[in-house]
């Protein structure tokens, strides 16, 4: 039930316009005690996009010339609600900021 409250926890923030900010693992506590909690995949990388692309400095449309695609397509990767990115589109993007694409699995405790 976690996963679904910060899904939609970050949801309704952005639905009245409020952008969530990047985590930052150093602000975190660690211990066995805690546990990450992540929301849909989908939001996951659609908010992963959009920080991405902040710190880069770049705007959305800097953001698409750079990975050769349309404005509209750009933002529909960056909308939690339309993201479908494929993992060719993921290279893309990662490539357009510099970056490597990596993906991993990570064990899924129960919650």
């Amino acid at each position: 039930m976690a996963r679904d409250a910060v899904t939609g926890m970050l949801l309704a923030a952005m639905d009245l316009g409020q952008e969530p900010d990047a985590p930052t693992v150093g602000d975190l506590p660690l211990g066995e005690e805690w546990e990450w909690v992540y929301p849909d995949i989908r939001i996951e990388v659609a908010l992963a996009i959009r920080w991405e692309r902040k710190k880069a400095g770049l705007t959305m449309q800097d953001a698409a010339r750079r990975s050769g695609v349309a404005l509209g397509t750009y933002q529909k990767w960056e909308d939690p609600e339309k993201c479908n990115a494929t993992l060719k589109t993921l290279d893309r993007i990662a490539q357009a900021f510099g970056h490597d694409l990596e993906v991993s699995f990570h064990p899924r405790k129960a919650s």
